[in-house]
């Protein structure tokens, strides 16, 4: 009898454990949701109608800044009273100017330093692949145009519903470039009739869905520990996390099997001619996350080696902010929100990153 109550009072104990265990991998999986780590559509609360009316039918979104000009492009400081149009750049939130006012973003400072008028196409949350596409639907503005890389946009190019890496509450699908062969093919905006997982498994040409990544599960349901262990193994932020580097380096890789790193540069290739073709000077610069600095402190390398090997193959003009930023001052973290904390550029980073794009067109005896 006394082994019967041993017996049971193990299982008793391992019962608690096992129920303790999958609790805390239930809300550690709910905690971890806003990685992207399963389709989260659970969490939109736009509703569909509202998304249909506002959105972009060839971009996906715009911009949200309440200071834009006639261009339809964020607003530069005094753009009156400069004598000339001169540039036009195009990119994500670092190009925009994101968390900071429209006088402090670098394309305005660098206006004031070249005294001539830079148009601001910068959009908050474009891969490199919607910033192409604007360049492309536009008509020709300026003698020089800019496409800024933003090293996490790699990321950007193979996804078509933005909510599966950045889960959020609005809809937000885009545009993307699928290759034949070396040949880019635009695969359009996706309509969907609603947000449920059977419709987002529709999207052919996504690369974040749970069949194309094995740390990517359908669902937070049981067993609970066993999916938490796939998604700690296999997610890519989770691999790069525990590898100590950036979770885009791994998309840079020549045999990675979204074939990003290929799609990405021919982006900036067809982006280059298009404005050569268009009578433009063409500049192809990239811009790094925090992460992205502190992994080429520690290694020496840059973690996005391969995209800029390739740049220098077809011999494409371009700026890597990253040697340059870390060359003016060790304490890097200092240009960004929050010592880093903050993903964007502060005033002061605003500030760096117009002066070094300053000299380089200086060195390069561009518009002067």
């Amino acid at each position: 009898m006394k082994s019967v109550r041993i017996y049971f009072f193990y299982l008793l104990f391992f019962l608690i454990l096992y129920l303790i265990i999958e609790t805390l991998s239930f809300l550690s999986l709910k905690i971890l949701t806003k990685h992207g780590i399963y389709p989260a559509i659970d969490l939109i609360k736009q509703d569909l109608k509202d998304y249909n009316q506002i959105k972009d039918n060839q971009l996906g979104w715009i911009s949200n800044s309440p200071n834009k000009n006639e261009y339809k492009a964020r607003k530069i400081e005094n753009h009156e009273l400069l004598p000339h149009n001169c540039m036009e750049v195009y990119g994500d939130s670092y190009t925009e100017g994101v968390d900071v006012n429209y006088q402090n973003s670098w394309p305005s400072l660098l206006s004031q330093k070249i005294n001539c008028r830079v148009i601001n196409f910068g959009v908050e949350g474009y891969g490199t692949d919607q910033s192409y596409l604007r360049y492309k639907i536009h008509e020709k503005i300026t003698k020089v145009v800019v496409i800024n890389h933003f090293s996490e946009n790699i990321v950007r190019n193979i996804n078509q519903f933005r909510n599966l890496i950045y889960p959020s509450e609005q809809i937000k699908l885009k545009p993307r470039f699928i290759l034949d062969e070396t040949k880019l093919i635009l695969v359009p905006l996706p309509k969907l009739n609603n947000f449920g997982l059977d419709q987002i498994k529709k999207l052919n040409h996504e690369y974040f869905l749970p069949k194309n990544e094995k740390g990517i599960i359908k669902n937070i349901s049981y067993p609970f520990t066993f999916k938490l262990a796939k998604v700690l193994i296999f997610h890519h932020k989770f691999k790069a996390f525990f590898k100590q580097e950036p979770h885009s380096k791994q998309f840079y890789s020549h045999d990675h099997k979204s074939n990003a790193l290929e799609i990405t540069f021919q982006i900036m290739s067809e982006f280059n001619n298009l404005a050569i073709a268009r009578n433009q000077i063409p500049i192809i610069t990239i811009i790094p996350h925090c992460k992205d600095i502190d992994y080429f402190v520690k290694n020496k390398k840059v973690p996005y080696q391969n995209l800029i090997d390739k740049i220098k193959l077809k011999k494409l003009l371009y700026l890597d902010f990253l040697p340059k930023i870390y060359s003016r001052d060790k304490n890097y973290k200092k240009f960004y929100f929050n010592n880093c904390k903050g993903q964007h550029f502060n005033e002061e980073g605003n500030e760096l990153i117009a002066n070094i794009f300053y000299k380089f067109l200086k060195k390069n005896k561009i518009l002067y």
